[in-house]
């Protein structure tokens, strides 16, 4: 079985998190565009020629300190990156059939800079 790691460095102007305010419809809109774009262009990049059928796909969160977090709510900056990477051809579609996941998990350690934020993308295919 074939594993992936893809990590994307997001930068707090375009961290979106299911607590936080996040501006105008608009605001949400181009945050959701970029990180869409960074999944598809870290893709491209890191696993082009690579399609899954069926992949498990886990998450793991880090943060520019050590205060408490909870990885789950990074959701909503994960899933227009996941978008990405099926415009990239990784799979055929990111719906349940395809991708299971994702799993939030925190990253051990931090960024180290203030306002940014890393997901680690493990993505591992799934036998038929």
């Amino acid at each position: 079985m074939r594993t992936v790691e893809l990590t994307i460095d997001i930068t707090e102007p375009n961290w979106i998190t299911e607590n936080g305010s996040h501006g105008s419809h608009w605001t949400l809109s181009r945050k959701r565009r970029a990180l869409k774009e960074l999944g598809f262009l870290r893709c491209l990049n890191a696993a082009r020629g690579v399609h899954f059928e069926r992949a498990h796909v886990t998450a793991f969160v880090q943060y520019p300190t050590n205060s408490r977090a909870d990885p789950t709510n990074a959701a909503p900056s994960a899933k227009p990156i996941i978008d990405g990477f099926t415009r990239a051809g990784l799979w055929v579609d990111d719906d349940s059939k395809h991708v299971i996941g994702p799993d939030f998990r925190r990253e051990e350690g931090t960024t180290g800079v203030r306002g940014l934020h890393r997901i680690r993308f493990v993505i591992e295919e799934i036998g038929e």
